[in-house]
């Protein structure tokens, strides 16, 4: 069975398009099912990009069938992924997920489906990863890791039953265990829970594993200054897989190089150089003048 695929867009008409354009190129495109919602507007100045997303989303092909959500309010990105990943992995017990900057490989979808099939019951797996962070490490053809990543996933109705959406209740929990998540314990000061945290020590807090590929099937696109979350930057840009890997039952077990290539991107990202953070700086400050101007 394939799996259905849950897109997430908002006003970004050419990140959407490559992120389609990527998808339709998968084998298993044309006999996946897709689901678009499509947020609303935050303000009457968001309405154009947002209608022109919507009227390029009418006009898609390459799938077995497209519907699209058009919600009529702005949910923000949290609430809107929330509620269609819940509504589709309820319906269809399981669901791959994108965002509208997240390009994948031409096997994505095989890896997806493949490893939805194989993992399915195993109760210690809770979800799968397209995007692996750039490393130095060979892995395997895949390998399992505790912590997820938002760039291209999938997961099952039995895994996303355990997504708490109280971000403060989780941080209680996870230290009860003994468990330090940084992410969201930084996000629990300002009281600005992320969808992406909240799963993520969801995940962790019940005890199961990320199914990875060893190399990245996703990359992200929107590190350019258009994303509301993402630095300016090319820090977490991963060469895409050019050999589909094979999808086999592994033991269920972190991979003992994992967390040493991996966890530093969490808890401590890498710095970028000046020019960098002069362009995240910059790219902060127009997104602040242009709402205020317009």
């Amino acid at each position: 069975m394939l799996a259905p695929i849950a897109i997430f867009t908002y006003k970004r008409l050419e990140h959407t398009r490559k992120t389609i354009e990527a998808l339709v190129a998968n084998p298993q495109a044309s006999q996946s099912e897709v689901f678009i919602y499509a947020d609303g507007p935050r303000n009457e100045q968001d309405q154009a990009e947002v209608t022109q997303v919507r009227d390029y989303l009418k006009t898609l092909s390459g799938f077995k069938s497209v519907t699209l959500v058009e919600r009529p309010e702005n949910l923000g990105l949290s609430a809107n992924v929330i509620d269609g990943v819940g509504a589709l992995a309820k319906q269809y017990g399981r669901v791959i997920v994108l965002e509208d900057d997240v390009v994948v490989s031409p096997f994505f979808l095989e890896f997806m489906n493949a490893a939805l099939e194989l993992y399915r019951d195993e109760d210690g797996v809770g979800a799968v990863g397209g995007y692996v962070f750039p490393h130095k490490v060979s892995f395997p053809d895949t390998f399992f890791y505790t912590k997820s990543v938002s760039w291209g996933w999938a997961t099952w109705e039995r895994a996303w039953a355990h997504f708490e959406p109280k971000g403060h209740k989780l941080c209680a929990a996870l230290r009860e265990q003994g468990v330090h998540y940084a992410l969201i314990e930084e996000q629990a000061r300002d009281d600005r829970f992320t969808w992406a945290a909240l799963w993520l020590a969801s995940l962790l807090h019940a005890g199961k594993l990320i199914l990875y590929p060893g190399v990245s099937l996703a990359r992200n696109i929107g590190h350019d200054g258009t994303g509301e979350h993402c630095p300016v930057g090319d820090l977490y840009d991963s060469a895409l897989a050019e050999v589909a890997p094979q999808v086999k039952r592994i033991p269920i077990a972190v991979h003992p190089e994992a967390p040493q290539a991996f966890d530093h991107y969490y808890e401590v990202p890498p710095k970028p150089n000046f020019f960098v953070k002069l362009a995240n700086s910059c790219g902060k400050r127009w997104r602040s003048l242009r709402r205020i101007f317009n």
